[in-house]
């Protein structure tokens, strides 16, 4: 039994039933875990808005109360505060006048009994105290805090806590702003009223997130003043930066007890945060137990399509099968390897879709040929187009020098040469010039160089009329003479000749390149033969026979194998180089 079961998994039909499974698997899982994450995100969304939704209707609730305390200070404007200021001599006259206004103020107030104290601190260090009366601030520390705090203030309102107050009752907060003259805008001193914290606290303390969840009152220095759990213990969470920051807004904090999801929300014009936070997990709880039923669904899910699996396997084995063997056949390089379509199942649709596979691989073979030739051509027709600086820099040196002299001939000899070599060098973007164009080319550069080195250089140029008939592939003469004239006859000390030489052997162009000069070591000759066989590039164009390597490589790309150079040299005797083209008229295009 165990062996008929090892057998069968073993077999393509067992691993074609794996690979089903597992297929299956991730796309229920898949398919289940993108409807869960799905649904979490919303619910998510939606219990955070709602957690956002309370803290903000929290925090203008305590805003409203905040906004009611200050109207209050209002009373700051009448011409009792006035008189009780300015009128230094009378203020025991005014000041039961100051608490009858008090009383009638508080009378008309909502949260009259949540008002501690009552403050009006002039500029000359002189308090009312609603409890008190009048004294000098200077026997209150608490009055004299007052008036600092409240005279250094930018803002208009100032509403600080007991915590930033540091006063032992700290169940309290103060509100106050300066007493300002009604024409000049002066400061006459200040009013103030100590708050019960009640009065704030009593607008969220029934509020809850979830069944464990609380809101926490901090001021703006983040000491926390309330919060609405009772005396039950609660984790203490780092608040993040952005929650004293004025705004409003949610995130998720990881703890030891699991993920929190906290809310904050500011409240206007006390710097103050209301900060509620809940587990995540009991927000969500109804998400987590329809998890649950997605991953039940799933497992039945992939129950039932392996046992269909099972039963379908045998009529999808034949055709697969085929399709193994044949990409085997294609594996080995065999692109001719099709398959039969004969029906217009999935399978079928498989296989056409095979076919169409080793066709567009042949056909991308053949474009990737087609490309990497166009991207040689490209490379060396850049190399084609490089014309050495120093040989310009140098030949503008020598007219320089001749004029100079006042050798106006010779002046207007060497520009005129010069302008014939650039001329044929640029040859308006053309590929391929006349044999007449490439041969004058050449006798422009060597004209020019035998002005520079007279003593050293001697060349002589001798082509059959008959070659003159065809075009060749431009810049393939200059550049060995270059190298024949740099490396062979400058390295001489008694200098040398260099000759150039064509004629006509059958279907070919036949050049020949021939110095006198100090030639090459054996060793580097096998070198420079190898590279030019073996179309291998040399690192760098100051290596020896860079400049015979791209024109050897120029010419099998352009011309094909048939053509190419072939190089003689030795030591103190010289070099020559033959260069063997086809012949082509002009206006034959070569690809």
């Amino acid at each position: 039994m165990l062996k008929r079961w090892k057998y069968f998994w073993d077999s393509f039909r067992g691993k074609v039933m794996m690979i089903f499974l597992t297929f299956s698997l991730v796309i229920a899982v898949g398919l289940g875990v993108f409807c869960y994450s799905s649904v979490f995100r919303q619910m998510l969304s939606s219990t955070t808005s709602y957690s956002d939704m309370v803290a903000k209707q929290i925090s203008r609730n305590a805003g409203m109360i905040m906004e009611q305390t200050g109207k209050i200070l209002e009373i700051g404007n009448s011409s009792d505060i006035s008189d009780f200021l300015y009128d230094t001599g009378s203020r025991h006259e005014t000041t039961m006048n100051l608490i009858n206004m008090v009383k009638l103020y508080r009378n008309s107030y909502i949260l009259s009994d949540d008002i501690k104290n009552f403050y009006v601190i002039g500029n000359d260090g002189v308090c009312f105290n609603e409890k008190i009366g009048i004294y000098p601030i200077e026997k209150s520390e608490k009055s004299r805090y007052i008036y600092d705090m409240i005279l250094e203030n930018e803002n208009e309102l100032l509403v600080l806590s007991g915590f930033e107050m540091g006063w032992e009752d700290r169940d309290c907060f103060l509100i106050g702003q300066k007493i300002r003259q009604t024409f000049t805008n002066k400061t006459m001193g200040i009013i103030a009223i100590e708050m019960d914290a009640n009065a704030v606290k009593s607008v969220y303390e029934q509020e809850v997130l979830g069944e464990s969840g609380y809101f926490t009152l901090y001021d703006k220095k983040g000491n926390e003043l309330f919060h609405n759990d009772g005396e039950a213990e609660h984790p203490a969470i780092p608040l993040r930066k952005e929650v004293f920051s004025g705004l409003n807004g949610s995130y998720q904090e990881e703890t030891e007890n699991g993920i929190r999801l906290v809310v904050y929300d500011s409240i206007e014009n006390t710097g103050w945060v209301i900060v509620g936070q809940a587990p995540l997990q009991e927000l969500m709880a109804p998400t987590y137990q329809l998890g649950q039923v997605f991953f039940a669904a799933i497992l039945l899910t992939l129950l039932f399509l392996g046992v269909l699996y099972y039963y379908l396997s045998r009529r999808l084995t034949k055709p697969i099968t085929e399709l193994k063997d044949k990409m085997l056949l294609a594996e080995q390089g065999d692109l001719d390897a099709t398959v039969a379509v004969a029906t217009n199942d999935e399978i079928s649709i498989l296989q056409r879709q095979y076919n169409q596979m080793l066709m567009r691989i042949k056909a991308l073979m053949e474009e990737n040929k087609e490309e990497q030739r166009n991207m040689q051509k490209a490379e060396l027709k850049a190399l084609q187009a490089q014309i050495n600086p120093h040989f310009l820099y140098n030949t503008l040196e020598l007219v320089i020098w001749l004029a100079a002299s006042e050798e106006n001939d010779q002046v207007i000899d060497v520009v005129d040469k010069l302008a014939v070599f650039f001329k044929t060098g640029l040859s308006k973007g053309l590929e391929w010039i006349p044999v007449k164009k490439e041969i004058e080319h050449v006798e422009s550069y060597l004209s020019i160089q035998q002005k520079r080195y007279s003593d050293l250089l001697t060349f002589e140029i001798r082509v059959e009329p008959e070659v003159y008939q065809y075009s060749m592939l431009k810049m393939v003469l200059q550049p060995i003479v270059e190298n024949a004239l740099y490396h062979g006859i400058k390295n001489r000390e008694e200098g040398g000749k260099i000759t150039v030489t064509g004629q006509k052997q059958g279907e070919f162009l036949i050049f020949v390149i021939e110095d006198t000069g100090c030639g090459m070591e054996p060793e580097i000759l096998e070198d420079l033969c190898r590279k030019i066989r073996e179309n291998t590039q040399p690192y760098s164009d100051h290596e020896n026979g860079f400049g015979i390597y791209n024109v050897n490589r120029r010419i099998l790309l352009y011309y094909g194998k048939e053509c190419g150079l072939d190089v003689w040299s030795e030591r103190y005797n010289g070099t020559r180089v033959t260069i063997r083209l086809k012949c082509q008229t002009e206006g034959q295009e070569y690809v």
